[in-house]
């Protein structure tokens, strides 16, 4: 019998997703003696380019002193470099180095065939018909966005709810944190 359509149901698919894909960074990460904190840092500097460092911090929902301590252990790596914001002797900007581009890079190749393990099994028409609805999750993404932006719905460490039915707790919503949900 075929599952009934619901937003929960879509939503436990994506968290599957999400855990999956998870464990395929941590692990790739690991290979190359990044935590999975450090490797999302990475990949956040080759998205955003220059950037602040409490902007980047905020994204990835880590508690600044913590990021802090991250960033030291990337810079003394030769993979970030930190300097001061114009005008502003607090504020720092980070900035990956050619070490850090070139090891993203690197972790982006090799992370490619993992990730392709993961779609190994569905067929070609159910992946176009998943890349043509695709378009939707960059609208949800915003959607929560501007959400927290009017701080209504700020995604905190820990989330409670229902929906559908079901019980759910959100931990660090983020593309590479956990999302663990518990049918209730």
């Amino acid at each position: 019998m075929k599952e009934h359509f619901s937003q929960a149901n879509i939503l436990d698919e994506m968290t599957e997703i999400v855990l999956r894909m998870e464990d395929v960074f941590e692990a790739e990460f690991g290979e190359f003696g990044l935590s999975l904190a450090e490797g999302q840092t990475l990949y956040g500097l080759v998205r955003t380019g220059a950037g602040s460092q409490k902007q980047l911090a905020d994204r990835l929902r880590i508690e600044p002193p913590t990021f802090a301590r991250l960033i030291r252990r990337l810079e003394s790596r030769g993979l970030v470099w930190r300097f001061e914001a114009d005008g502003d002797r607090r504020a720092k900007q980070l900035l990956l180095t050619a070490e850090g581009r070139d090891l993203v890079a690197t972790i982006k190749r090799k992370t490619a065939g993992n990730l392709a393990k993961l779609v190994s099994g569905v067929i070609v028409s159910e992946l176009e018909t998943a890349q043509a609805s695709s378009v939707a999750l960059p609208r949800m993404s915003e959607s929560c966005r501007a959400t927290e932006a009017k701080k209504h719905c700020r995604a905190p460490t820990l989330l409670r709810g229902k929906t559908a039915g079901s019980s759910f707790i959100v931990r660090n919503p983020s593309p590479f944190r956990s999302i663990a949900m518990a049918k209730g």
